[in-house]
Protein backbone atom coordinates (compact mmCIF):
# COMPACT_ATOMS: atom_id res chain seq x y z
CA UNK A 1 0.00 0.00 0.00
CA UNK A 2 3.04 2.37 0.71
CA UNK A 3 4.27 1.81 -2.48
CA UNK A 4 0.88 2.74 -4.04
CA UNK A 5 0.87 5.92 -2.30
CA UNK A 6 4.78 6.82 -3.27
CA UNK A 7 3.81 6.04 -7.00
CA UNK A 8 0.92 8.41 -6.55
CA UNK A 9 2.70 10.73 -4.86
CA UNK A 10 5.49 10.70 -7.71
CA UNK A 11 2.74 11.20 -10.30
CA UNK A 12 1.70 14.33 -8.31
CA UNK A 13 4.98 15.90 -8.05
CA UNK A 14 5.39 15.18 -12.71
CA UNK A 15 2.06 16.60 -13.10
CA UNK A 16 2.72 19.86 -10.84
CA UNK A 17 0.18 19.17 -8.09
CA UNK A 18 2.82 19.80 -5.42
CA UNK A 19 2.71 23.66 -5.03
CA UNK A 20 5.45 23.56 -2.69
CA UNK A 21 3.55 25.09 0.51
CA UNK A 22 2.15 22.20 1.73
CA UNK A 23 3.58 19.49 3.25
CA UNK A 24 4.54 16.72 0.77
CA UNK A 25 1.90 14.71 -0.50
CA UNK A 26 -1.18 16.89 0.98
CA UNK A 27 -2.35 18.19 -2.54
CA UNK A 28 -1.99 14.57 -3.63
CA UNK A 29 -4.32 13.21 -0.60
CA UNK A 30 -6.73 15.92 -1.53
CA UNK A 31 -7.13 15.15 -4.95
CA UNK A 32 -7.66 11.43 -4.07
CA UNK A 33 -9.87 11.82 -1.36
CA UNK A 34 -12.89 12.44 -2.66
CA UNK A 35 -12.17 9.41 -4.92
CA UNK A 36 -11.70 7.02 -1.70
CA UNK A 37 -15.14 8.39 -0.05
CA UNK A 38 -16.79 8.03 -3.24
CA UNK A 39 -15.58 4.21 -3.61
CA UNK A 40 -16.28 3.79 0.21
CA UNK A 41 -19.76 5.08 -0.08
CA UNK A 42 -20.84 2.66 -3.34
CA UNK A 43 -19.29 -0.35 -1.25
CA UNK A 44 -21.39 0.45 1.70
CA UNK A 45 -24.30 1.37 -0.13
CA UNK A 46 -24.35 -2.15 -1.97
CA UNK A 47 -23.88 -3.82 1.50
CA UNK A 48 -26.55 -1.99 2.94
CA UNK A 49 -28.45 -3.48 0.34
CA UNK A 50 -27.01 -6.57 0.76
CA UNK A 51 -27.79 -7.09 4.02
CA UNK A 52 -31.43 -5.48 3.95
CA UNK A 53 -32.43 -8.31 0.98
CA UNK A 54 -31.24 -11.03 3.94
CA UNK A 55 -33.62 -9.38 6.49
CA UNK A 56 -30.25 -8.39 8.59
CA UNK A 57 -29.82 -5.35 10.21
CA UNK A 58 -28.31 -2.68 7.43
CA UNK A 59 -28.73 0.74 9.26
CA UNK A 60 -25.03 0.93 10.35
CA UNK A 61 -24.19 0.42 6.42
CA UNK A 62 -26.48 3.03 5.75
CA UNK A 63 -25.35 5.42 7.95
CA UNK A 64 -21.83 4.77 6.73
CA UNK A 65 -22.74 5.52 2.92
CA UNK A 66 -24.92 8.77 3.42
CA UNK A 67 -21.92 9.81 5.81
CA UNK A 68 -19.32 8.96 2.75
CA UNK A 69 -21.64 10.75 0.66
CA UNK A 70 -21.40 13.87 2.51
CA UNK A 71 -17.23 13.35 3.26
CA UNK A 72 -17.33 12.72 -0.65
CA UNK A 73 -19.04 16.55 -1.36
CA UNK A 74 -17.05 18.07 1.60
CA UNK A 75 -13.71 16.98 0.11
CA UNK A 76 -14.56 18.10 -3.87
CA UNK A 77 -15.14 21.01 -2.53
CA UNK A 78 -12.62 21.37 -0.01
CA UNK A 79 -10.46 20.61 -3.86
CA UNK A 80 -12.11 23.46 -5.61
CA UNK A 81 -11.68 26.07 -2.72
CA UNK A 82 -8.06 25.16 -2.76
CA UNK A 83 -7.43 25.64 -6.69
CA UNK A 84 -9.73 28.79 -6.08
CA UNK A 85 -7.41 30.19 -3.58
CA UNK A 86 -4.46 29.53 -5.92
CA UNK A 87 -6.63 30.72 -8.72
CA UNK A 88 -6.10 27.82 -10.99
CA UNK A 89 -8.84 28.98 -12.82
CA UNK A 90 -8.38 26.09 -15.56
CA UNK A 91 -8.76 23.36 -12.81
CA UNK A 92 -11.61 24.93 -11.83
CA UNK A 93 -13.29 25.77 -15.23
CA UNK A 94 -12.70 22.12 -16.51
CA UNK A 95 -13.71 19.95 -13.64
CA UNK A 96 -16.14 22.19 -11.40
CA UNK A 97 -19.24 22.28 -14.28
CA UNK A 98 -18.84 18.48 -15.04
CA UNK A 99 -18.54 17.17 -11.69
CA UNK A 100 -21.12 19.27 -10.01
CA UNK A 101 -24.27 17.85 -12.17
CA UNK A 102 -22.30 14.45 -11.22
CA UNK A 103 -22.75 14.94 -7.59
CA UNK A 104 -25.89 15.94 -8.03
CA UNK A 105 -26.50 12.19 -9.39
CA UNK A 106 -24.65 10.66 -6.99
CA UNK A 107 -26.61 12.18 -4.03
CA UNK A 108 -29.55 11.08 -5.16
CA UNK A 109 -29.12 8.14 -6.24
CA UNK A 110 -27.31 7.62 -2.29
CA UNK A 111 -30.45 8.46 -1.06
CA UNK A 112 -32.75 6.77 -3.21
CA UNK A 113 -30.21 3.57 -2.66
CA UNK A 114 -30.24 3.74 0.65
CA UNK A 115 -33.71 4.37 1.35
CA UNK A 116 -34.37 1.35 -0.37
CA UNK A 117 -33.75 -0.52 3.24
CA UNK A 118 -36.17 1.65 4.84
CA UNK A 119 -39.02 0.75 2.68
CA UNK A 120 -37.86 -3.04 2.64
CA UNK A 121 -37.90 -3.04 6.80
CA UNK A 122 -41.00 -1.19 7.02
CA UNK A 123 -43.35 -3.42 4.56
CA UNK A 124 -43.02 -6.46 7.03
Amino acid sequence: MVMVYNKLLNFAGVMGWDDGESPAGWNMWRFTMWLLFGAIAIVTAILNITWAAHGKDSRWFRFASLSFTALTLCSFYSQSAQWAAHEDWAALMDVVPTMSSWLWVCVISSILINSVSLFKKSSR
